[in-house]
């Protein structure tokens, strides 16, 4: 009765405005100006209170408070200001031009957002000073983050209206794209809000000249600590600290941008954050320094709480030499990368692996110019070894230091069970075979080797790897010694062409004669000949006990194992996936 009625209304109310607009089409002529206007002004109101009407019937007016919250919130930090800095140098500042138009699109859009503080306490730089108080106004009592650009409009001096109490009070995060060299302006600075501060970034200074390739020192806090400040994000350039204590600092990202770090300085560092969960160094290569020659001099950080540690381009030599100067909890996640080889000049002696725990996988990964090495607990930690040569070193000359680099973790892999190799696998018959390489070494340092995984760079063909894999587990008579580890599960990431491989069928073959039978193969079949007729009639069930034919999952990219984030920053670079191949070498192993 109630949806009658409404639609009887409905219909009454489009029935008098049709009448209306037949009417106003006779008699709009002879209307006076005075009625003109009082029409206007009646159609006026009309028409807002029609649109309003219609956006609260629609679909995205039904939605809760809490979920439009949740949309202009997403909309607010999905775009960013343009930059010319280097995103995993410094914060990327929200473009919350994106968020003032679209509290613009209707009356309840722009009610909801007024009244949401938290969308509100973000300081740009790039505004007016009224703009901030707006912002400070309708934010609430929610913690404010403010940016700043000493080439922009930031306000510097503490009497500026956003570092005026209460409002001074609130700010727990300031991201400083510049910082301002002059010292009294820097301690004023940080000085009024050092005792309420939860994250400082900071990029780079205006005066430090590029030629110079040594961080300055900075009192950021006059050698106090900051009680609350949990997050540190530092480029090199603008300066490190000597001599400040940081007791409740969590997390530390410091970016080089061509400075040297003195190792001793770092460490040093590390000493004074006995609390540090997660550190990640960038394009900053440790300088050792004559000091070396003393190591009871050098001080040892005990980072008992820390969850992982990053450095990307430290120095080869160099970074293991700092890796022997932590002591790190056995759960942690160690990972090197771009650790520059040359040949004839880079020590691969010193490379160091961490004692943590046993490792119960081991990954061997090759992309040119790049190959790395990653090995994991069972019940978390991992070490991760990323090393990379210049354009004029070949993959054959690069892929020969693998087993030097696994024989740094002799005694680590003791209830290894997993082995997974990917990377470029050629058909050809070649003694620098990546598989070849690779399993003598880890039958030797892996006793208790029971599963192999085995993937090819690109998504080649699988038939086109089994030739590299039957002649890395098979002996022949141009390799004789050749191991046959005893392998439990033989899993080849990709598609066959033919369920009847001849490859397969020999290497399956041949195994179970010499008395070690994989009992368990998984591969893919041609999609439409996914059955088990087809595999029936293969002959793979004469050679194995069981077949899986579904897909195999090893993503190295995506590995969530090893894409450590916490609240403030991404450790691993967020970028495309083709950059991250480009930049890390990552192979693509699981396309078919």
């Amino acid at each position: 009765m109630q949806a009658a009625a409404q639609n009887m209304t409905s219909h009454r109310a489009v029935e008098a405005f049709q009448s209306f607009s037949f009417a106003l089409d006779h008699d709009l002529q002879s209307l006076p100006y005075d009625s003109l206007r009082v029409l206007e002004e009646g159609l006026r109101s009309a028409s807002v209170f029609v649109r309003r009407r219609l956006n609260e019937t629609s679909p995205l007016n039904r939605l809760p408070a809490e979920i439009v919250t949740s949309m202009l919130l997403y909309v607010r930090d999905l775009h960013k200001r343009p930059s010319d800095y280097d995103p995993r140098h410094v914060e990327p500042e929200p473009d919350i031009r994106s968020l003032l138009t679209a509290t613009h699109l209707c009356h309840r859009l722009r009610a909801i957002a007024v009244g949401s503080p938290s969308l509100w306490s973000i300081i740009p730089h790039s505004y007016p000073q009224e703009f901030d108080l707006l912002l400070a106004e309708r934010s609430g009592d929610q913690p404010l983050r403010a940016f700043g650009d000493r080439s922009g409009r930031f306000r510097w001096a503490t009497t500026s209206p956003i570092f005026r109490v209460p409002h001074r009070a609130r700010i727990q995060e300031l991201c400083l794209a510049q910082m301002p060299d002059e010292a009294p302006c820097n301690e004023m600075l940080l000085a009024a809000v050092a005792s309420h501060l939860v994250y400082l970034n900071v990029l780079v200074t205006t005066k430090n000249p590029r030629s110079v390739r040594v961080p300055i020192p900075r009192y950021y806090f006059g050698g106090k600590a900051p009680k609350g400040l949990r997050a540190l994000s530092l480029s090199l350039r603008a300066g490190v600290s000597p001599v400040d204590y940081f007791a409740s600092l969590v997390h530390i990202r410091l970016c080089g941008s061509d400075v040297v770090y003195k190792g001793r300085d770092f460490l040093r560092l590390l000493a004074n954050t006995p609390v540090v969960e997660s550190l990640y160094l960038v394009d900053a290569p440790f300088e050792l320094g004559h000091d070396w020659a003393r190591p009871d001099l050098i001080p040892i950080a005990h980072l008992d709480r820390l969850r992982v540690l990053s450095f990307d381009n430290p120095g080869f030599e160099a970074a293991f030499t700092i890796l022997e100067r932590i002591k790190f909890p056995p759960d942690a996640i160690v990972q090197l990368h771009r650790l520059h080889y040359i040949p004839k000049k880079t020590n691969l002696g010193a490379m160091f692996v961490p004692s943590m725990q046993e490792f119960t996988s081991l990954e061997v990964i090759e992309r040119w110019p790049a190959v790395h090495i990653r090995a994991r607990g069972e019940n978390g930690g991992g070490v991760w070894v990323h090393v990379v040569s210049k354009v004029s070193v070949s993959m054959l000359d690069l892929r020969a230091i693998i087993p030097t680099l696994l024989d740094k973790f002799s005694g680590r892999l003791n209830i290894a069970r997993t082995l997974r190799v990917g990377g470029t696998m050629s058909s050809f018959r070649t003694e620098h075979n990546l598989l070849k390489l690779v399993m003598p070494k880890a039958s030797q340092l892996m006793p208790t080797l029971s599963t192999l995984v085995v993937g090819s760079d690109g998504g080649s063909p699988t038939g086109d790897i089994i030739p590299s894999i039957k002649r890395a587990l098979l002996p022949s008579e141009a390799f004789p010694t050749v191991p046959c580890p005893v392998l439990d599960e033989l899993a080849i990431l990709g598609r066959l062409i033919t369920a009847k491989d001849e490859h397969l069928l020999e290497l399956l073959a041949e195994r179970g004669r010499l008395g070690s039978r994989i009992r368990k193969l998984n591969i893919r079949l041609p999609r439409e000949k996914e059955n088990i007729g087809v595999l029936g009639s293969s002959g793979l069930a004469d050679h194995v006990e069981e077949t899986d034919t579904r897909r195999i999952t090893w993503n190295p990219e995506m590995d969530k194992f090893w894409r450590f984030e916490n609240e403030y920053w991404k450790l691993y670079p967020e970028t495309t996936q083709q950059q991250m191949y480009d930049l890390w070498g990552l192979p693509e192993l699981w396309r078919e």
